[in-house]
């Protein structure tokens, strides 16, 4: 079977489709192969590392990245103060 692939990436988590991403900004074909059949409806990052975001800043995504996930985290509550000279 011939095939135009240059490069497979093994892993289709956030490191593996990273990779990928960049690899096709830049004109090389990949493929990607992952041990799960589709993606995850459950987050498995409830923080992102300061490393991630330099890397992101890098190729021109961080801000972007980090308005696109603040917009999507619920917002506080806000919640009546009280006077405490009232009490």
């Amino acid at each position: 079977m011939a095939t135009d692939t240059q490069v497979l990436v093994a892993g289709a988590g956030p490191v593996g489709l990273f990779m990928a991403a960049e690899l096709n900004r830049h004109g090389v074909s990949c493929r990607i192969v992952d041990k799960n059949d589709g993606p995850t409806h459950a987050s498995r990052a409830a923080s992102i590392q300061a490393r991630t975001l330099e890397i992101l800043d890098s190729v021109s995504l961080a801000d972007e990245f980090v308005q696109v996930v603040t917009s999507a985290m619920p917002q506080p509550a806000i919640l009546p103060t009280t006077n405490s000279s009232n009490i």
